[in-house]
């Protein structure tokens, strides 16, 4: 059986290993820094996180090869 890759707050599994990435992302957007970097290893919820920040701030996303056509 097959499913799609879903990235919502509610599809996410918190675990010991992101709860602290996961309580700051829930806190936007009162961050103590207006900027935030997720850095963890391949499959570590990384990209999970950012779209549920996305979908929250109303962000787009742009792909990194496009970044200079935004500027």
């Amino acid at each position: 059986l097959g499913h799609g890759t879903g990235y919502s707050r509610d599809e996410l599994v918190v675990s010991g290993t992101n709860s602290q990435a996961v309580a700051l992302v829930d806190r936007w957007p009162d961050w103590p820094s207006p900027v935030v970097v997720l850095a963890g290893p391949a499959g570590s919820g990384k990209t999970h996180l950012a779209s549920i920040w996305r979908a929250r701030a109303g962000a787009v996303k742009v792909d990194a090869g496009r970044i200079g056509d935004c500027m």
